[in-house]
């Protein structure tokens, strides 16, 4: 336990260098001791890791935070220090918070809180408010979040439909466009949204991209089958 809080001081005081050395070696030690993580106050320590912008940092609040979320009470502390990250003016670490929470999002056991914690309120609004880059990478982000129910149906809720449909319209370039139209056809196929339903299916750039989308989602499932078709062949030889 001793190791474990000076690891944490050196978190707190050390250099940059440092910092991420600590950093690094406290999430390797932690796995028989994640209420001791969150009790020592290195969770805030770790989102702040990301507004250094190191090449390295990311990635180590990113492994670290994975293991964190698999105790109950970490959850809900990661994520609203990433919500302090994501409220930042720094668009890098805005950024790299975005990446570590597509990363979470992979775990089921996560998606209750993302609601709760206002993550997705954040996000819709660095739609409206964010700099071009930060809404190229949200606007992929929340693309990929749509496919999760109840991730989809809060973003629905935060006023997400109408600010995806102006960056549809926008001039933020070919990527954002398909995302935003991504997330929009995820929003037209949900029973609950029955608001924008119905001028959702009239919009003709959703048309074009739904066709496109339908044939690139049966490309991925044969894809898919047939990656298993040869695990099972390897595993069974004749």
């Amino acid at each position: 336990m001793g190791a474990l809080l000076a690891l944490v001081g050196l978190m707190r005081d050390g250099h940059s260098s440092t910092k991420l050395l600590a950093a690094n070696t406290l999430g390797i030690l932690s796995g028989p001791h994640l209420p001791l993580i969150h009790q020592s106050g290195a969770i805030p320590l770790y989102a702040e890791l990301l507004k250094d912008n190191h090449p390295l940092a990311k990635d180590i609040v990113e492994d670290v935070f994975c293991i964190l979320i698999s105790f109950k009470d970490n959850a809900a502390v990661v994520l609203e220090n990433l919500v302090g990250i994501l409220r930042c003016e720094d668009g890098l670490a805005i950024s790299a918070a975005v990446d570590v929470l597509l990363a979470l999002s992979e775990y089921k056991s996560i998606i209750p809180f993302l609601k709760s914690s206002g993550v997705i309120t954040v996000l819709v609004n660095l739609l409206r408010n964010g700099n071009y880059n930060v809404i190229k990478k949200v606007a992929g982000a929340v693309a990929q979040l749509s496919y999760e129910e109840y991730i989809r149906e809060g973003l629905m809720e935060a006023g997400a439909t109408p600010v995806l449909l102006d960056l549809l319209h926008g001039s933020l370039g070919e990527l954002t466009e398909s995302a935003a139209a991504e997330a929009l056809i995820n929003f037209s196929e949900d029973p609950s949204c029955k608001e924008y339903a119905p001028m959702l299916h009239r919009v003709p750039e959703l048309s074009a991209f739904r066709d496109h989308l339908f044939h690139f989602r049966i490309s991925q499932g044969h894809l898919i089958q047939s990656a298993t078709r040869r695990i099972e062949q390897h595993s069974n030889p004749q």
